[in-house]
């Protein structure tokens, strides 16, 4: 599909919003200011509803990973390709999968089924940077648990937090940090909340592209370069072996 449109000179966008939240886009420019001076490590968490002990009949598909829907495949895509936007290029990763809640009970109607698929999942990565890298990504999500990515540079520290169950991509994420900088706006609709912002905010960077020449948006040659790299996620896991991105 990346090669056709490619060679027809289609222009594409990919469902990648999160990295179109106005509060990644800003974090982005304050590293790339060097006001944090050089990131040295940063650190995520990330915890979702959609793969803990309870699930509806009707995902219930979602518990084979032959079926294509997978913490890494989702949550992990999602994740990484913020964590990118923002630090850069992945050198080097490593990852520990696993499934804290093999037995899993089914609501609407109620059973039992088995998950076959990792609900918990670690990665561990050395950016090109030098920074270091930790994911965490959670199946469950506990009480009073929250989305988080800290970056700690030489010269000071960003924090981003949200607190919607899907994931970073559905929130509408909080920047903060201990050096300043104006506070992101958004090129969308204004009054949008929820999902619905970095949705628009998508849409708005490929209308700009669109009719301004520009490339900022993900598009199908970025979504092949995001696949490959979870693909590498799901070797470290199964392999128990770093690997290395082509570039």
């Amino acid at each position: 599909m990346a090669e056709a449109a490619g060679s027809g000179g289609v222009r594409t966008a990919i469902g990648l919003q999160g990295r179109m939240s106005p509060a990644v886009r800003r974090a982005a420019e304050v590293v790339k200011s060097g006001a944090i001076g050089r990131p040295l490590a940063a650190s995520i968490y990330c915890p979702i509803s959609a793969f803990g002990p309870r699930v509806p009949s009707t995902q219930s598909w979602s518990l084979d990973p032959a079926n294509g829907t997978t913490l890494v495949s989702v949550a992990g895509g999602h994740t990484l390709d913020m964590a990118i936007s923002v630090l850069g290029s992945i050198d080097q990763l490593a990852a520990l999968p696993t499934i804290m809640f093999k037995e899993v009970q089914l609501d609407n109607p109620a059973g039992t089924a088995t998950r076959c698929t990792a609900d918990h999942l670690l990665i561990h990565a050395r950016l090109v940077s030098g920074c270091a890298l930790n994911v965490e990504l959670a199946g469950s999500r506990a009480p009073g648990s929250a989305f988080q990515f800290r970056i700690v540079g030489t010269e000071g520290e960003l924090v981003m937090g949200g607190n919607h169950p899907v994931g970073l991509q559905a929130s509408d994420l909080t920047l903060s940090g201990s050096v300043p900088f104006e506070q992101p706006a958004r090129q969308g609709a204004p009054g949008l909340e929820g999902p619905a912002i970095n949705v628009a905010e998508l849409y708005a960077s490929f209308a700009h592209d669109l009719t301004g020449g520009a490339n900022m948006t993900p598009n199908f040659d970025h979504a092949v370069r995001i696949h490959r790299l979870i693909d590498l996620v799901d070797r470290a896991g199964a392999t128990g072996g770093r690997q290395t991105p082509r570039r």
